[in-house]
């Protein structure tokens, strides 16, 4: 599942994305930076397991031009600000279906229902 994080300060920040269970979800890229008013792709994969609730931690801190890595900002930082975004899955025969034109589309065989 693609996403777009999207930053509304006026200058450059730094991010580090964590979940609450690994063994279920890959986020890529788990550092980038983000430009001042603009967006980065972030994908978020959830594998096989069963429904629960879950969470993502977005950890962010305002960096400068001068740096090179995002993940290096972190170790500069003693405590970053951060956004936590639940998760909820649901199993398949659970996931609302929509119909177009005579069929229905396809979702994943788990969805993911973003709460904010």
């Amino acid at each position: 599942m693609g996403r777009c994080l999207f930053i509304r300060y006026f200058y450059r920040h730094s991010f580090e994305v964590r979940c609450s269970d690994n063994s279920l979800f890959r986020v890529c890229p788990v550092y980038m930076f983000v430009e001042a008013g603009s967006c980065n792709n972030l994908v978020i994969t959830r594998l096989p397991g069963p429904p629960k609730v879950d969470k993502l931690v977005f950890h962010y801190v305002p960096c400068t031009e001068r740096d090179l890595d995002p993940k290096d900002v972190f170790k500069k930082r003693t405590k970053p600000e951060s956004i936590k975004l639940p998760m909820d899955t649901i199993a398949p025969d659970d996931a609302l279906q929509v119909s177009v034109t005579n069929s229905y589309v396809s979702f994943s065989p788990l969805a993911l229902l973003w709460t904010l």
